[in-house]
């Protein structure tokens, strides 16, 4: 019984092993008389379990079988045993046709050999049939984690029909897109031949904020300390770190700004670096404008209608609906629905190319029509044109895209001597100060804070004009152009531990119509972090 079984085994063993490639007649025919059998089969699967594969054999298996050695290393192998077996299943003396010419037709039965052992039956496992692997790649925003995602929370269908609405796939959202990347980035768009650059037309978007970033990896929360701004006074007016110009064609006013944001950010996946800011954790100090006036920056979790930047031309920016800042959802009716373009109460989305970016130049213009009679600010003149804002460039590694949304209230009202931030008490609860009589608090009236836009930031150049045609009351009749330049972000060390934002530095420029005192104004604006 315990032949049997090992012999079994060896069987088992052969079946497993790759056949031999060349063929050699008689291969296991140990006794040289032109058949292979049953007992010759057993003897060498005997050799193999007994004698350690000697071909010459052992004590247990004297004389062994030469034959069976087809590379004449003098060991039977695994594999020469698994050819006698083929051999014998597929030639009707175990031996393949020697004769030139002969075609290796397998028998139908086997030629029996007179022998005192009993031949056996030889029975064939069916081979398994190989299944097909479908290798499925990970789709970010479909709600699964799969591939090298290491989240993945779905997303939010933009642009379309149903914009503001929660998916897991394209097909659940009806209508337009928004372009990913590119010059066209946060542009509606029917299909990929909008978003040139290296864009692509997304349905379903995926936002960070919620530990899990838009290109489906896990957040880290990196504290970003502005660089403090300081303002030289003497012409020309010199402004180093962060902080703002205000350009009316006359004067260059120099604001310095402080204070700290959040960035939470994903990590490196596919080259592409994706970040996000809370608007809650954006903190600017009030902003004392001489002894004339105070300014208030907030960050703002932005929407606007089909929760895109631009229209479908790239250029023309969607219609703002954000809550607290504007009349809400009732602007959007007759087109899309009014969504958030950052995600839910994030106030700017980032996305860095780690190997470079298209469209991190940002040129900002509009056109003002001069009148003698304008408007109560802050609306344009008459026949004055909607801001033209184009994306150009190529940027090389940690070129950086931000679409931020915020807005910057200001107030002339009655105030404390020396203290323009402060009113006089007791505050009405409609005057720009609030009841707390601050300014640049919760309380202030929606009147008091300022419109609230979605603009892009850039780490290239940013340049704001303003052409203003008929009877100005500006110096030479435009305004600018006036340009700053921001700083690439480095991926490695944004993502290291502990994480680094030296150097990096985003670009800003915008322009602002019929505004109180100022009339038309450029603003070109730096954020350093340290």
């Amino acid at each position: 019984m315990r032949f049997v079984w090992t012999s079994a085994i060896a069987l088992g063993i052969g079946f497993l092993m790759p056949s031999a490639s060349h063929a050699q007649a008689c291969l296991g025919d140990c006794n040289m008389n032109g058949v292979v059998t049953a007992g010759e089969l057993t003897k060498i699967t005997a050799i193999i379990l007994e004698c350690d594969g000697a071909a010459a054999g052992c004590a247990a298996v004297p004389g062994g079988c030469t034959a069976a050695d087809k590379n004449g290393n003098g060991i039977i192998s695994a594999g020469e045993l698994t050819n006698v077996i083929s051999n014998i299943l597929n030639f009707a003396t175990g031996c393949p046709p020697t004769t030139p010419g002969a075609t290796n037709t397998p028998a139908a039965t086997h030629t029996p050999v007179p022998s005192n052992t009993p031949t056996p039956t030889f029975t064939i496992p069916p081979s398994p049939t190989p299944t097909a692997t479908t290798v499925v790649a990970a789709v970010c925003g479909d709600g699964v984690v799969e591939g090298d995602e290491e989240c993945d929370q779905g997303g939010t269908c933009i642009g379309g029909d149903n914009a503001g609405t929660a998916c897991t796939s394209e097909a659940q959202c009806i209508g337009h897109g928004v372009c990913t990347e590119g010059p066209h980035i946060g542009a509606a768009c029917a299909d990929d031949s909008a978003c040139p650059g290296g864009g692509k037309c997304i349905h379903c978007k995926t936002f960070g904020g919620n530990g899990c970033a838009a290109n489906c990896t896990l957040e880290t929360d990196v504290p970003f300390t502005l660089v403090p701004g300081v303002a030289q006074k003497s012409p020309p007016a010199i402004l180093s770190g962060s902080g703002a110009f205000v350009h009316d064609g006359i004067i260059q006013l120099a604001l310095p700004l402080s204070g700290s944001q959040v960035l939470t950010v994903g990590k490196v996946r596919n080259n592409r670096l994706t970040y996000i800011v809370k608007a809650a954790s954006l903190h600017i100090p009030q902003i004392a404008v001489s002894t004339l006036a105070c300014a208030c920056t907030r960050g703002v979790a932005g929407k606007s209608c089909g929760g895109t930047l631009f229209e479908e031309d790239g250029t023309t920016l969607s219609t703002g609906c954000s809550d607290a800042y504007t009349a809400g959802a009732s602007l959007c009716n007759g087109k899309k629905p009014c969504a958030f373009v950052n995600g839910p109460g994030n106030s700017a989305s980032g996305l860095v190319g780690c190997d470079g970016l298209e469209g991190v130049n940002l040129s900002f213009t509009q056109q003002s029509t001069a009148s003698t009679s304008p408007p109560p600010p802050p609306t344009p003149r008459p026949g004055s044109g909607p801001a033209v804002i184009t994306l150009s460039g190529s940027g090389g590694p940690g070129s950086t895209v931000v679409l931020n949304t915020s807005a910057i209230g200001t107030t002339t009202a009655a105030h404390v001597a020396g203290k323009v931030c402060q009113g006089v008490a007791p505050c009405a609860a409609t005057s720009d100060f609030g009841a707390d009589c601050m300014f640049c608090t919760d309380d202030d009236p929606q009147s008091a804070r300022g419109v609230a836009n979605t603009l892009p930031q850039v780490t290239g150049t940013a340049t704001a004009e303003i052409f203003t045609s008929g009877d100005s009351s500006q110096a030479d009749g435009n305004i600018g152009p006036f340009t700053v330049t921001g700083n690439p972000i480095s991926c490695s060390m944004l993502t290291a531990n502990p994480p680094s934002l030296t150097g990096i530095s985003t670009a800003g420029a915008f322009t602002a119509l019929n505004q109180p005192s100022t009339h038309d104004i450029v603003v070109t604006n730096n954020f350093f972090g340290q």
